[in-house]
Order: structure tokens, then C-alpha cells, then sequence
């Protein structure tokens, strides 16, 4: 017997077809909502190159990005606030300079999250 509930549709009603019915919903799961919100941040090419920075340098501080991008502090500081309000990057205030860390959780969910999605598609297709 399958508990799962019956489709709705966009307005909330029941079904009006047996196709309907049939009809697979695409619903959100729990973690979804965190995985759009690292890959929207993620969505810049500079803020990749500034998060693979920090990979390689922890406890970095805006200032070694800015020398590295030839860019403006602001738009760095943007930048990092960005990926820090997502939830990539961790900071801490110290003294008059801010440094910055990767939030390895966040980029553990994500990986975990790609490759279950990347599975998925293998598994469809070596189904066709």
C-alpha cells in the first residue's frame, strides 16, 4: 500500500485526469533549500576563485583576496559577504581585519547533495 499523498495540483486541487493522478510531483526536499542557496552563491565566477582561495588559505583576510583579484575591497567585501550570508565561508572579527574560513559542513552537504543528484541521472539513464 503506498502512504504517499495523492497529487495536488498547482492551485491545490485534486487530480483532474487519471494522468494527473499518475503524474510525478516535484516537491523540495528538506536540504534543498540550503543546496540552492550555497549554489546561488556559488553562482559568480570570482566568488568560486575566492572560496578555492580560502581552501587554500584559512584565516585569510579580505585584503589577501583583494591583492590576488586586482578588484576593489568593496567589491571583494561584497563578494564575501555573500558567501558568508549562505553559509560557505565563516568569519570572525579580529581586531580591525575579519578572517575568513570555509564552513566545511556546508560544502559536505553540497558534494553529498551533487553526487546524489549526479547518481540519479546514471541510474536513469543505464535504465533507458
Amino acid at each position: 500500500m503506498n502512504n504517499a499523498p495523492a497529487p495536488r495540483r498547482p492551485n491545490g486541487g485534486p487530480p483532474n485526469n487519471l494522468a494527473e493522478a499518475l503524474m510525478e510531483m516535484i516537491e523540495p526536499e528538506e536540504h534543498e533549500e540550503l543546496i540552492a542557496r550555497l549554489c546561488h552563491a556559488l553562482g559568480h565566477p570570482l566568488r568560486v576563485g575566492i572560496v578555492r582561495y580560502i581552501a587554500t588559505h584559512p584565516r585569510c583576510i579580505c585584503n589577501d583576496i583583494v591583492l590576488r583579484t586586482n578588484r576593489a575591497q568593496s567589491t571583494i567585501s561584497e563578494h564575501l559577504r555573500v558567501l558568508v550570508h549562505a553559509g560557505l565561508v565563516e568569519c570572525e572579527a579580529d581586531g580591525q581585519a575579519t578572517t575568513y574560513w570555509l564552513a566545511t559542513e556546508a560544502l559536505r552537504i553540497l558534494g553529498l547533495s551533487l553526487e546524489r543528484i549526479s547518481a540519479l541521472r546514471v541510474r536513469s539513464v543505464n535504465k533507458g
